[in-house]
């Protein structure tokens, strides 16, 4: 019984370790995690939209970003959002500029690594309604 008091908390003890090991979106280590510059590309109803978008995840899983779209015109903006497992949601709002404005959000899969996202978008923009499409930001 004395072997037996002594092995339990000690096999407990590895075992929490092991789980206290596993990185959280944000951690380092976390293969999911979108942090850097990404080329970005929208294709919407309207049209093709291209650029660059600078991401960071936070501890936590929580990301924040900016965008610069430059291709056909000049769209800025910023996202907010948060990573879950390996997927992504963002919402954000825009400017184009010497124009009008709005809001994009969009949800997407993660590739290991984080090296890229992609998937569906919905815009709401003040001028030409909302719109749908694809993205992707890829390094």
């Amino acid at each position: 019984m004395l072997h037996a008091r002594r092995v339990i908390p000690t096999a407990m003890a590895v075992l929490c370790g092991a789980c206290a090991g596993n990185p959280q979106p944000g951690d380092p280590g976390y293969a999911y995690n979108l942090s850097g510059t990404y080329d970005a590309t929208y294709v919407l109803d309207s049209g093709s939209f291209s650029g660059t978008v600078d991401l960071n995840t936070a501890p936590g899983g929580g990301v924040t970003g900016t965008f610069l779209l430059s291709d056909p015109e000049m769209i800025e903006g910023s996202v907010s959002g948060s990573i879950v497992g390996n997927e992504f949601t963002y919402s954000g709002p825009y400017e184009i500029l010497g124009g009008c404005g709005g809001t994009v959000s969009g949800s997407g899969v993660i590739t290991e690594g984080g090296t890229s996202v992609s998937g569906e978008v919905q815009v709401d923009d003040e001028c030409s309604g909302p719109m749908s499409g694809t993205y992707s930001f890829d390094r």
